[in-house]
């Protein structure tokens, strides 16, 4: 890194340890449409908290499913810019981090 240059870093993809895959990460309200949550086992809950630890969003999904995709129009009533830490209830309890940009 050479001082003086703006380099600009993004992340498409983050993969856990736990085999939980984000995508986008990190998230702009104004540039996606959707969120998406891939697991190895079938998702059983998603949940959003602040880094203070308040629960600020639930998402149940309906059946049996590895890949959950969420409208941005969903989040965006209720959560603004920042990061997040996401709890996954997938065959236990997966955590991981989320950043929201505006």
């Amino acid at each position: 890194i050479t001082p003086g240059i703006e380099y600009e870093f993004r992340i498409d993809t983050v993969s856990s340890p736990s085999g939980i895959s984000v995508y986008p990460n990190p998230l702009k309200f104004n540039k996606h449409q959707q969120l998406s949550f891939k697991s190895g086992q079938p998702i059983e809950a998603i949940k959003l908290f602040s880094v203070s630890g308040e629960c600020i969003w639930e998402y149940y999904p309906p059946g049996k499913q590895y890949l959950t995709t969420i409208s941005i129009s969903a989040l965006e009533e209720q959560i603004s810019a920042g990061v997040y830490i996401y709890i996954l209830e997938s065959s236990g309890i997966k955590t991981g981090k989320l950043i929201i940009i505006p």
